[in-house]
């Protein structure tokens, strides 16, 4: 199971878990969990997501990126059944804070620009940038963004 630091599960979906692992996972399944981030002070309901986050142990399985790691191409190209569970990744409220969303912004910024420096431009990565800038509290000017997935996002 795949959790990013400071997320968690309650623990009934912890037992619950367990003993799906144990009696029924398939190692040639990839099951989506969601995400979900506490509400903040202004939002009534929280944010949820659906992430591939209980991976079988394979060769095969391999996360692609520098930031905003993915498995997709590999559970793809495996041809792996894909499932979603009815259990739930738990985001803490430091998820809302505009100083922790402004420093992830700019490490991603700086992740991306190595990705895109080693492999070229994706729409991976292009969203990763434009998800950077829409954070609250980032001082940055997008100068350029090429259309057509020609050019990178820059920065100044």
């Amino acid at each position: 199971m795949w959790l990013n630091a400071g997320e968690t599960i309650s623990l009934e979906d912890a037992e619950n878990l367990r003993a799906f692992v144990l009696n029924e996972a398939d190692s040639n399944t990839a099951y989506m969990l969601l995400v979900a981030s506490a509400p903040s002070k202004e939002q009534r309901d929280a944010e949820q997501i659906g992430q591939f986050r209980l991976l079988p142990r394979r060769d095969d399985m391999i996360f692609e990126g520098r930031v905003s790691e993915t498995a997709t191409v590999s559970i793809l190209g495996a041809k792996m059944n894909m499932e979603g569970l009815p259990l739930r990744i738990l985001r803490s409220e430091r998820e809302h804070d505009a100083d922790r969303k402004a420093t992830r912004a700019r490490r991603n910024l700086k992740l991306a620009d190595l990705q895109i420096a080693a492999s070229g431009p994706t729409a991976r990565m292009s969203n990763c940038s434009a998800a950077a800038y829409q954070a609250p509290g980032f001082r940055g000017s997008l100068e350029r963004c090429g259309a057509g997935g020609e050019g990178v996002c820059c920065r100044s």
